[in-house]
C-alpha cells in the first residue's frame, strides 16, 4: 500500500478517537521515531510496515486512496477468527470513547470464547476492566448461560430460550454488526450511525421489558 507522510498524519486525525504516534507505534509494533520521521519526510518506510498501518487503519474504518485518506462507508463482510479478532479490536477501540454505550444481543458466552481463544479473551477482560469507567456495556444472552466472561465490565440480562436465536448482534459506536457461528464465523459489519441508533433503540426496549435480570449474587 502507498501513502505518504501527510496521509499518515491524517488518517491520525480521522480515527476516531484521534491517535498520537506514540498510540499509533504501540499498536503497530513499530518506533515513535521511525513513524514520526516517516511523516515529516525525512525517511522511507518499508513496504510490510506500510502495509501494516494500512491494515491497521482498515479495520478500524479509515482507508488510504490516491490522493488522501478517508473515512469507509457503508458495510465490510469479515469471516474466520481473524475476522471476529477484527469486530473485537473495533469494539475496544469504541470503547475507549467516553460515555460510549455498547449492546451485545443474542450473546453465546462459549461461541465467542471458542471464537477468540482463550488467551485473547484474557487479555480483552484485561483492558476492558482496566477502561471501564469510560462505557456502558449491556450484554443479553440466553437464559441459562452461566459463563459471562464479560461480568467484571459488563451489565448482564437473560432472553428466554424460546425467542432467543443465536445470531449475535453487536451495536457500538456507529457499527452495527450481525455475526453467524454457523461453519465458518461471518460477520455483516455496517458503519452507518442512524442504523446504529435505530438498532439501540430497538436493543433498549428489549433490555427493558423483556430480558430478565440475572438471579441475585449471580455475579458477585
Amino acid at each position: 500500500m502507498s501513502f505518504d507522510g501527510g496521509q499518515l498524519a491524517a488518517a491520525r486525525a480521522l480515527h476516531k478517537p484521534k491517535l498520537d504516534i506514540r498510540s499509533l507505534a504501540t499498536e503497530v509494533g513499530m518506533s515513535t521515531t521511525t513513524i514520526s520521521q516517516f511523516e515529516r519526510g525525512k525517511q522511507n518506510m518499508s513496504r510490510l510496515n506500510r502495509d501494516k498501518i494500512a491494515l491497521f487503519f482498515k479495520n478500524r474504518g479509515v482507508r488510504f486512496t490516491d490522493t488522501g485518506v478517508e473515512r469507509e462507508r457503508g458495510y465490510q463482510i469479515l469471516r474466520g477468527r481473524d475476522g471476529f479478532v477484527q469486530l473485537y479490536e473495533q469494539l475496544f477501540d469504541a470503547a475507549q470513547q467516553e460515555g460510549a454505550d455498547l449492546c451485545l444481543h443474542n450473546g453465546v458466552s462459549s461461541l465467542v470464547i471458542d471464537a477468540l481463544g482463550q488467551d485473547y479473551v484474557e487479555r480483552h477482560k484485561e483492558r476492558m476492566k482496566r477502561m471501564s469507567d469510560c462505557f456502558r456495556y449491556r450484554a443479553i444472552v440466553e437464559q441459562g448461560d452461566n459463563i459471562q466472561f464479560g461480568s467484571s465490565y459488563a451489565e448482564y440480562k437473560f432472553f428466554p430460550s424460546n425467542l432467543f436465536i443465536d445470531k449475535t448482534k453487536y451495536i457500538f459506536g456507529s457499527k452495527l454488526a450481525y455475526v453467524d457461528f454457523e461453519g465458518e464465523i461471518e460477520i455483516i459489519l455496517i458503519n452507518n450511525q442512524k442504523i446504529a441508533d435505530s438498532e439501540r433503540t430497538a436493543f433498549n426496549l428489549v433490555w427493558d421489558y423483556l430480558a430478565k435480570d440475572p438471579p441475585d449474587g449471580q455475579y458477585d
